[in-house]
């Protein structure tokens, strides 16, 4: 092909050059921008950070941090099911809900841990042998949520298995699935 026959097909393909200069970048990027949203969706994304000490309304109920217990396997005698080199955390919380507040969606809260290397770890559903009330609700009775009554604080914890080094510095998070990408993150210090 010569310059002047070069040049001429470019004119006459313009328009096919220019449609395909715009259309293929949007072939990639329509799926990667929904998969974006879709994640998004359904992952903790946007944390409202809560000081220490202090409480947050999230879901239409007040939440605080009580306080966080780091236990040895062994001095629980669940050393059998905890990896050497970790420990358990049991994050206590207390939640006061607000008046119109949900009772299913409170009920659906879930614990998780996360540190600043960008680890996180979900609550534990190991039987610890404490006696602490674990999870949001005490569970359901006739089909009806027992749990926390509205103005009355519900107290209960959280329990994870952590690595020893993650132990002092993990921030305990309350997720309220419906509620996401926003979760509490709560500091200890």
């Amino acid at each position: 092909m010569n310059r002047t026959t070069w040049r001429h097909w470019l004119r006459e393909q313009r328009l096919w050059l220019l449609g395909c200069a715009v259309l293929a970048p949007i072939t990639f990027a329509w799926p990667a921008w929904e998969a974006w949203q879709q994640y998004g969706q359904h992952r903790p994304l946007l944390a409202t950070d809560v000081p220490a000490g202090g409480a947050a309304t999230f879901g239409g109920a007040e939440w605080r941090l009580g306080s966080v217990e780091i236990l040895d396997p062994k001095d629980i005698h669940r050393s059998d099911v905890a990896p050497p080199g970790t420990v358990f955390l049991v994050a206590h919380f207390s939640v006061t809900p607000q008046p119109g507040s949900d009772p299913k969606l409170l009920a659906s809260c879930d614990g998780r841990l996360s540190d600043a290397r960008g680890r996180w770890w979900d609550a534990t559903s190991l039987w610890l042998g404490l006696r602490l009330q674990l999870g949001c609700v005490a569970g359901f009775r006739d089909g009806k949520i027992q749990g926390p009554s509205v103005g009355a604080p519900w107290h209960f914890a959280q329990a994870f298995l952590v690595p020893e080094d993650a132990a002092a510095t993990a921030r305990p998070e309350i997720i309220l699935p419906p509620l996401q990408p926003r979760y509490l993150r709560f500091h200890r210090r």
